[in-house]
Protein backbone atom coordinates (compact mmCIF):
# COMPACT_ATOMS: atom_id res chain seq x y z
CA UNK A 1 0.00 0.00 0.00
CA UNK A 2 1.30 3.50 -1.08
CA UNK A 3 1.45 6.17 1.67
CA UNK A 4 1.90 9.70 2.14
CA UNK A 5 4.75 11.09 4.65
CA UNK A 6 2.88 14.14 6.21
CA UNK A 7 4.87 16.87 8.48
CA UNK A 8 2.86 19.00 10.28
CA UNK A 9 3.67 22.68 12.59
CA UNK A 10 0.97 24.74 14.46
CA UNK A 11 0.66 27.98 15.57
CA UNK A 12 -1.29 30.29 17.54
CA UNK A 13 -1.41 33.80 16.08
CA UNK A 14 -3.78 35.22 18.14
CA UNK A 15 -3.18 38.17 20.55
CA UNK A 16 -4.11 39.16 23.96
CA UNK A 17 -7.86 40.00 23.47
CA UNK A 18 -8.10 38.83 19.69
CA UNK A 19 -8.79 35.51 18.48
CA UNK A 20 -7.62 35.44 15.39
CA UNK A 21 -7.34 31.07 15.07
CA UNK A 22 -4.92 28.24 14.98
CA UNK A 23 -3.24 27.14 12.13
CA UNK A 24 -1.46 24.21 11.13
CA UNK A 25 0.83 23.98 7.83
CA UNK A 26 1.24 20.51 6.72
CA UNK A 27 3.51 19.40 4.27
CA UNK A 28 2.74 16.05 2.36
CA UNK A 29 5.26 14.00 0.19
CA UNK A 30 4.95 10.41 -1.16
CA UNK A 31 7.53 7.60 -0.72
CA UNK A 32 9.96 8.72 -3.13
CA UNK A 33 9.89 12.41 -1.21
CA UNK A 34 8.08 14.06 -4.03
CA UNK A 35 5.60 16.87 -2.87
CA UNK A 36 2.06 15.85 -3.34
CA UNK A 37 0.31 18.82 -4.71
CA UNK A 38 -3.95 19.07 -5.76
CA UNK A 39 -4.98 18.02 -2.68
CA UNK A 40 -8.58 19.68 -1.43
CA UNK A 41 -9.96 20.48 1.90
CA UNK A 42 -11.71 16.74 1.94
CA UNK A 43 -8.33 15.29 1.84
CA UNK A 44 -7.33 16.51 5.37
CA UNK A 45 -8.94 15.48 8.38
CA UNK A 46 -7.88 17.47 12.26
CA UNK A 47 -8.31 16.04 15.46
CA UNK A 48 -7.43 17.68 18.51
CA UNK A 49 -6.17 15.72 21.12
CA UNK A 50 -7.40 15.86 24.50
CA UNK A 51 -7.75 14.75 27.92
CA UNK A 52 -6.73 11.12 28.17
CA UNK A 53 -6.34 11.56 24.42
CA UNK A 54 -9.46 11.54 23.24
CA UNK A 55 -9.99 12.48 19.79
CA UNK A 56 -12.11 15.17 19.20
CA UNK A 57 -12.48 16.26 14.94
CA UNK A 58 -12.00 19.51 14.20
CA UNK A 59 -13.70 21.78 11.54
CA UNK A 60 -11.38 23.14 9.09
CA UNK A 61 -12.04 26.99 8.44
CA UNK A 62 -10.19 27.56 6.03
CA UNK A 63 -7.63 26.22 3.84
CA UNK A 64 -5.38 26.28 0.59
CA UNK A 65 -2.46 24.57 -0.72
CA UNK A 66 0.69 27.54 -0.58
CA UNK A 67 1.82 28.53 -3.85
CA UNK A 68 4.51 31.49 -3.92
CA UNK A 69 5.18 33.39 -6.97
CA UNK A 70 8.76 33.89 -6.05
CA UNK A 71 11.65 32.35 -8.00
CA UNK A 72 13.69 31.44 -5.32
CA UNK A 73 10.87 29.81 -2.89
CA UNK A 74 9.40 26.61 -4.05
CA UNK A 75 6.71 24.67 -1.51
CA UNK A 76 4.90 22.34 -3.43
CA UNK A 77 2.66 19.90 -1.52
CA UNK A 78 2.40 22.49 1.30
CA UNK A 79 -0.72 22.99 3.17
CA UNK A 80 -2.41 25.97 5.65
CA UNK A 81 -5.07 25.06 7.61
CA UNK A 82 -7.05 27.47 9.57
CA UNK A 83 -8.75 25.67 12.82
CA UNK A 84 -12.06 26.82 13.95
CA UNK A 85 -11.27 26.12 17.65
CA UNK A 86 -10.00 29.27 19.10
CA UNK A 87 -12.73 30.66 20.49
CA UNK A 88 -12.59 30.57 24.16
CA UNK A 89 -9.76 28.27 24.23
CA UNK A 90 -7.60 29.05 27.44
CA UNK A 91 -3.64 29.38 27.48
CA UNK A 92 -2.40 25.69 27.25
CA UNK A 93 -0.46 23.21 24.89
CA UNK A 94 -3.31 21.40 22.58
CA UNK A 95 -2.00 18.14 20.75
CA UNK A 96 -3.70 17.68 16.99
CA UNK A 97 -3.33 15.09 14.89
CA UNK A 98 -3.64 15.04 10.69
CA UNK A 99 -4.48 12.69 8.47
CA UNK A 100 -4.79 12.78 4.68
CA UNK A 101 -5.89 10.18 2.14
CA UNK A 102 -6.43 10.73 -1.19
CA UNK A 103 -8.18 7.60 -3.35
CA UNK A 104 -6.42 6.70 -6.66
CA UNK A 105 -9.16 5.22 -8.20
CA UNK A 106 -12.25 2.89 -7.37
CA UNK A 107 -11.23 -0.61 -6.23
CA UNK A 108 -7.73 0.29 -5.22
CA UNK A 109 -6.39 1.03 -1.45
CA UNK A 110 -5.69 5.29 -0.87
CA UNK A 111 -3.26 6.61 0.01
CA UNK A 112 -2.71 7.71 3.29
CA UNK A 113 -0.50 9.98 6.16
CA UNK A 114 -0.67 10.85 9.06
CA UNK A 115 1.23 13.25 11.45
CA UNK A 116 1.02 14.67 15.25
CA UNK A 117 1.81 18.38 15.92
CA UNK A 118 1.11 20.84 19.18
CA UNK A 119 -0.06 24.60 19.47
CA UNK A 120 1.14 26.70 22.45
CA UNK A 121 -1.89 28.68 23.14
CA UNK A 122 -0.41 31.85 25.44
CA UNK A 123 -2.41 34.73 25.06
Amino acid sequence: MAKFIVTAEGSDVGAAGNDEGMFLIVQVTDEAAEPVTGLTKANFKVWELGDLLVAAAQKIFFFSEIKVDVPSVDLPGVYIIKLDVNKGIQTGTFAFGVAVTKAVKRGTPATRGQALTKIVKVT
